[in-house]
């Protein structure tokens, strides 16, 4: 197994924690079920994929994120799971 080297791994660890913090406000908002359920649904396989980097597809991820979630629950929330990513990428200094 490999997993990506550092800035990467630390930028889709940081998505991951910011997506976790996500689900958990709304929950404490009372979001629909369905939102939630969407929310994990779109980032679930993240933490199997990274130690398995060389099967990893971030455009494959990225798209995942925009329909599974962004598209149905983007505009209501006012937070898309792929703004967010791009703000860990950034943030870790990832292009």
């Amino acid at each position: 197994m490999a997993c990506p080297a550092e800035p990467k791994l630390g930028a889709y660890l940081e998505f991951l924690s910011r997506v976790v913090f996500h689900a958990r406000k709304l929950g404490w908002d009372g979001a629909p079920a369905a939102q939630v359920a969407d929310l994990m649904d779109a980032v679930h396989n993240l933490p199997l994929l990274l130690p398995e980097w060389e099967r990893f597809d971030p455009r494959w991820f990225r798209r995942d994120l925009e329909e599974v979630y962004d598209a149905k629950w983007g505009a209501k929330s006012g937070v898309t799971l792929a703004g967010m990513l791009d703000d860990a990428l950034k943030h870790h200094g990832v292009e």
